[in-house]
């Protein structure tokens, strides 16, 4: 079982534990429960249990005195009743027994590797366990389909069912506007929830409430970008890129704990590190030819920080050579620190890690200037080809909007997309008709599918009839 549906069952086994042990919902143990829930806080956040969050058996044993407290809890369709819990439990038994106090019945993910004994030698020999293999990945259609033909896809799909996903890509929409109305947050990111646009719109809808109703108390500041994750690993606010990360599975009072962080002197210190990155990034452009530097999405915004402070501090001291080094544009994608090896993408940029050193950038260059140009060229003539035949297909069939492909599939090149364009001109009358107010992302997935926006994915390798 994946860390991220861990991180899910403890944000819904969390929930759970406030609404049926909330203070306001007893007057004879509101001191008790208030003191609970403190201490429960305080309990997720140690070790042991951020060692089951990420599926790892720890070598150390974390001591704490045993702590039993009373606490008054109320469940639906059941008489309110007193019990004692006790707080200094592992944590794999604590969740268990917090699950049973309030019937929590979602299931436990199982632990994927084996229980490792505290001896000195224990961990030498976890290559010799055989791990299960992964789960099946769960697909994000709302409306999947076997097949690769379009014409028979066309005639099975739901087309309500579309209906019913734009609507609530709408309402989600609105609710994302309303949230940036009622803050102060330059924009906001609900990539990370990776939930259907009906649920992102209930997650958005319930931080507005906590606004609605808490926002005259929180400071207004538009440095900050607002990101919504269950994954309670980041720190709440990052004074690298600006980011406030939220839980919306969080009570009221926690959120606004978050977001009260946004003080003065950690939005002058935002300012500050993106005027500093702003000038690292002008400063290594132009020393490398006009080239751009994009953080990728897997890189944190301290690490892209340091990886440009290092690249502008050497670039200014170690002049490059002018014999056409510097002469030739090209597009730098900065990942995380895990991905290692660079690479060249088959658009033609440049992926590279934030831990690569400057020595290790230099024998990089050069090596791939070339290549990397071609690419980019290639790339760049076939993209205004596609923009053409794009406009025609839209005024031909009536298309929502034009032919493209996700940001965070990169193997998905505007070469495929120019294939996947011109086989859609063999269509026919009829199933060009079909197609009428539709949106068609090209997807590496195997099979014709509706996403959960309303849009519909194409495979590469589709056929018309």
């Amino acid at each position: 079982m994946s860390v991220v549906s861990r991180s899910q069952y403890l944000a819904s086994l969390r929930r759970t534990l406030l609404l049926s042990t909330h203070p306001d919902l007893s007057a004879t143990h509101k001191t008790e429960n208030t003191a609970f829930i403190q201490h429960l806080t305080n309990r997720l956040t140690e070790p042991d249990v951020k060692d089951w969050l990420k599926d790892r058996t720890s070598l150390h044993r974390y001591k704490r005195e045993k702590t039993l407290l009373p606490v008054l809890v109320s469940v639906k369709n059941r008489d309110s009743f007193v019990d004692e819990v006790d707080l200094s439990q592992p944590a794999k038994t604590l969740l268990k027994s917090l699950s049973k106090l309030v019937s929590f019945r979602e299931t436990m993910p199982k632990t994927t590797a084996p229980d490792v004994e505290k001896k000195g030698h224990a961990n030498m020999h976890r290559h010799a366990y055989k791990y299960p293999p992964p789960p099946p990945r769960e697909s994000n259609s709302s409306n999947t389909t076997s097949c690769t033909s379009l014409s028979k896809f066309l005639s099975e799909v739901d087309y309500a069912a579309i209906t019913v996903a734009r609507r609530d890509t709408t309402l989600a929409r609105s609710s994302a506007r309303l949230l940036l109305s009622l803050s102060s947050f330059a924009s906001l990111d609900v990539s990370r929830l990776h939930s259907s646009s009906r649920n992102t719109n209930t997650t958005i809808s319930k931080v507005c409430e906590t606004l609605v109703e808490y926002g005259h108390r929180l400071p207004v500041f538009t440095d900050f970008q607002l990101i919504l994750t269950h994954d309670d690993n980041y720190a709440t606010i990052d004074p690298w890129g600006g980011i406030v990360y939220l839980n919306p599975s969080n009570s009221p009072l926690q959120q606004l704990k978050t977001l009260s962080g946004m003080t003065p002197e950690m939005a002058q210190t935002v300012r500050k590190n993106k005027a500093e990155l702003s000038r690292f990034v002008d400063v290594i452009c132009s020393r490398l030819g006009n080239a751009k530097v994009q953080r990728g999405i897997t890189c944190e915004p301290e690490s892209f920080y340091s990886f440009c402070k290092e690249m502008y501090d050497n670039l200014r001291s170690h002049p490059l050579p002018s014999e056409g080094l510097v002469r030739t544009p090209l597009h730098f994608v900065v990942e995380g620190e895990e991905f290692w090896r660079s690479k060249l993408l088959a658009s033609g940029k440049v992926q590279i890690s934030a831990a690569t050193d400057f020595d290790r950038f230099m024998v990089l260059f050069p090596a791939l200037r070339a290549e990397a140009q071609e690419m980019l060229e290639s790339e760049q003539d076939v993209r205004n080809e596609n923009k053409r035949r794009s406009k025609e297909l839209k005024e031909r069939w009536g298309l929502r909007s034009a032919v493209r492909t996700r940001a965070s599939e990169n193997a998905l090149t505007q070469v495929c997309v120019n294939d996947m364009q011109r086989r859609l001109e063999e269509l026919g009358d009829a199933e060009g008709k079909q197609l009428k107010g539709q949106t068609l992302i090209l997807s590496n997935k195997r099979y014709f599918g509706v996403d959960s926006e309303g849009n519909i994915e194409v495979p590469k390798l589709f056929t018309i009839p």
